[in-house]
């Protein structure tokens, strides 16, 4: 599970910030690696999961809300050894 952030005057915070365990996160990997479908089930569609996964025009090593193993603007590829598919869903804390 996670929980809601709330500001300090009580209303939700909206950006990209999920409270949840380890288990829930390779939880989600293994979602987002496997197209956006649970036990056959498409649950997000297959073309919003390949948008993620492509580069964003403006920063080749981003795509949408996701870390792209890319080499960019003079830096070598970030997760070296794995696959050029392989990413990483991480906040500006590296968490």
């Amino acid at each position: 599970g996670g929980d809601m952030q709330l500001g300090h005057i009580v209303w939700l915070i909206g950006g990209s910030l999920i409270h949840a365990t380890a288990r829930d996160w390779a939880r989600f990997g293994e979602f987002l690696r496997l197209g956006g479908a649970v036990k056959g089930a498409q649950l997000v569609p297959r073309a919003w999961i390949e948008f993620m996964n492509g580069p964003n025009p403006r920063f080749g090593g981003y795509g949408a809300q996701i870390w792209l193993n890319r080499p960019t603007e003079g830096r070598a590829e970030p997760f070296p050894g794995a696959p050029r598919s392989a990413f990483a869903v991480a906040s500006g804390s590296c968490q």
